[in-house]
C-alpha cells in the first residue's frame, strides 16, 4: 500500500471507489498512523475504520452505517 492511498483493501475494495468523505476519513487515519505502523499496518488500521461506518450497499454505493442511540 503506498502513502496515497492506492491498492486494496483485504475485501477487495478499492479506494478510489469511495466517496469523496469516505477518502478523507480514510486519509486522515492513514496518515496518523503511517508514522506509527509503516504502510501496510496504516492501510488496514485505515480501512477498519471505514467499514466500522460505512458499508457499500446493494447498488454499488457506499452508506454510513446507523447509529443506535
Amino acid at each position: 500500500m503506498q502513502r496515497g492511498g492506492e491498492g486494496k483493501s483485504e475485501q477487495g475494495h478499492s479506494f478510489s471507489e469511495l466517496p469523496d468523505e469516505v477518502k478523507k476519513a480514510w486519509k486522515a487515519t492513514f496518515d496518523e498512523e503511517f508514522s506509527k505502523n509503516g504502510g501496510e499496518a496504516a492501510a488496514r488500521v485505515a480501512w477498519a475504520g471505514v467499514y466500522r461506518a460505512w458499508e457499500k450497499g446493494a447498488s454499488g454505493q457506499w452508506v454510513p452505517l446507523k447509529a443506535f442511540d
